[in-house]
C-alpha cells in the first residue's frame, strides 16, 4: 500500500471524508441532529428543556422587578413564558409592568405562571378605555384594601390648549368598584355627588384620608386625630386647632409643586395646576383655564370642559364630619403656595380656588383645610 494509499485508510477509519477537509467552506450548513439525550431511564427532549429555563428566567425577572417596584416587562416575554399565557393584550402593557412594580400586588419572587395569568385576567377584567389613566394609587394599599382603583380619561381645553383629567380626584364616576363606575362619564349638574369626588389636605399623599362616603351623607371615610406627623401612619384628617396651620411638623412646599414631587396625588404624567411665573397670579393655571369659560361662576364651571362641582371643603378651626358648604361652593387646591409675607410665620398658605356664584380666584388657606384635586397634564 502506498502513502496516498494510506492516508485514505486513516481517514475512513476516524469517518472523515474527502469533501470535509475543506475548512474554509463558508457556504456550509452545520446538520441539525436529533436533539435529545437520555438522563437515565428517561428521554429529555433538550428543546423543552431550554423553553422552560426560558420560562424560568422571566419568572424571574418579573419576580425581581417586583422586589425593585420598576417593571420593564415586554408582551414579547410574558408571550415566551410556557404553558402559554391566555388573554395577554398588548395595549395594557404599561397596566401590567404598573401591577408587577406594586408592592400590594400578588407576585412572588420568583412569580408563578399562575400569578402572572391571574394578573392578565384582573387587568383584562377592568375593561379599561384605550385612553385609560389610573390613579397614581390604583395598585397601592390603604388600610389593608384597595381603595383607590380610579380610572381617568384625557379631556381638553381647544381654547388654552392643555389637557386635564375628566374628572376630579376620587369621583365615583371613577371608582372601578363603584355602582356608578363609567370612566367616560362627567358632572351631569354642579351638585352631582358621584362627581365630587375626594377633599385631600394640601400636599398630603393619597393615604386614605381624603376617601368619602359619598354615596351617603358625603362624610369621611375615616375619622379625625390632633396629632401631627410629616409621614401620617393612618387615614386619619389631622385638625389643627390654629390659623395659618400646617398637618406636618415640618412644613414643606415642595410636596405638590411639580409631577415628580414626592407627594404628588396625580396620575403618571399629570400634576396639581401650578403658578409658573411666581407670584404672578394672572397667569396661574386655574385662572387661565376659568378666564376661558363663557361665565367666572358655578355655571362657567358645569359647562366648561372641565365640568367642577360644587363640591364643598372641610375647614381646619372647625372641622365637621360633613364638608362646609357642601352643594354651595366648589373649592380646589393648587400646587401652588404663597409666597411669604414676610412675617416670618413658619408656614404659609397654599393657593386654591373656590366659586359658588361668583369665582374667589387663588385664595389662600391653610394647609390643613381640605378641597379637592383636579389635575391637569405635565
Amino acid at each position: 500500500m502506498n502513502v496516498k494509499q494510506k492516508t485514505l485508510a486513516a481517514l475512513l477509519v476516524l469517518g472523515i471524508g474527502m469533501s470535509g477537509c475543506n475548512t474554509n467552506d463558508n457556504n456550509s450548513t452545520p446538520q441539525i441532529e436529533d436533539k435529545k439525550a437520555v438522563d437515565g431511564n428517561k428521554t429529555v427532549d433538550e428543546d423543552n428543556e431550554t423553553d422552560e429555563n426560558r420560562t424560568a428566567t422571566i419568572l424571574g425577572y418579573i419576580g425581581s422587578q417586583h422586589s425593585d417596584h420598576n417593571s420593564t416587562i415586554t408582551v414579547a416575554q410574558l408571550q415566551e413564558i410556557t404553558p402559554a399565557l391566555s388573554n395577554i393584550n398588548d395595549r395594557y402593557l404599561n397596566i401590567y409592568q404598573r401591577y408587577i412594580a406594586s408592592a400590594d400586588t400578588n407576585i412572588s419572587s420568583p412569580a408563578t405562571v399562575d400569578e402572572v395569568q391571574s394578573m392578565i385576567d384582573e387587568v383584562n377584567d377592568f375593561n379599561l378605555p384605550t385612553n385609560a389613566i389610573l390613579d397614581r394609587s390604583f395598585f397601592k394599599k390603604t388600610n389593608g384594601i384597595f381603595e383607590h382603583r380610579f380610572v381617568y380619561l384625557p379631556v381638553k381645553n381647544n381654547t388654552t390648549g392643555r389637557t386635564w383629567l375628566n374628572n376630579n380626584l376620587g369621583a365615583d364616576y371613577a371608582n372601578v368598584d363603584s355602582s356608578a363606575y363609567n370612566p367616560s362619564q362627567q358632572a351631569t349638574t354642579s351638585t352631582d355627588s358621584l362627581a365630587y369626588g375626594s377633599l385631600f389636605q394640601w400636599g398630603r399623599k393619597a393615604d386614605g384620608h381624603e376617601l368619602m362616603n359619598r354615596a351617603t351623607t358625603g362624610t369621611k371615610k375615616y375619622g379625625m386625630t390632633s396629632t401631627k406627623a410629616d409621614e401620617p401612619s393612618d387615614s386619619l384628617f389631622i385638625k389643627v386647632i390654629s390659623d395659618n396651620s400646617d398637618w406636618r411638623v415640618n412644613p414643606d412646599d415642595t410636596l405638590w409643586a411639580s409631577e415628580s414631587s414626592a407627594n404628588n396625588v396625580c396620575p403618571a404624567g399629570y400634576r396639581l395646576p401650578l403658578n409658573p411665573n411666581g407670584a404672578d397670579d394672572a397667569e396661574h393655571e386655574l385662572a387661565v383655564e376659568i378666564h376661558s369659560w363663557d361665565s367666572e361662576d358655578a355655571d362657567g364651571a358645569i359647562s366648561s370642559d372641565l365640568k367642577l362641582t360644587l363640591n364643598g371643603y372641610d375647614y381646619h378651626l372647625f372641622p365637621n364630619s360633613v364638608p362646609r358648604s357642601l352643594n354651595s361652593t366648589g373649592n380646589y387646591w393648587s400646587g401652588s403656595v404663597v409666597p411669604s409675607d414676610g412675617n416670618n410665620s413658619t408656614v404659609s398658605y397654599a393657593r386654591d380656588i373656590y366659586f359658588g356664584h361668583f369665582f374667589n380666584l387663588l385664595d389662600s388657606s391653610d394647609r390643613t383645610d381640605s378641597m379637592g384635586v383636579r389635575c391637569i397634564k405635565d
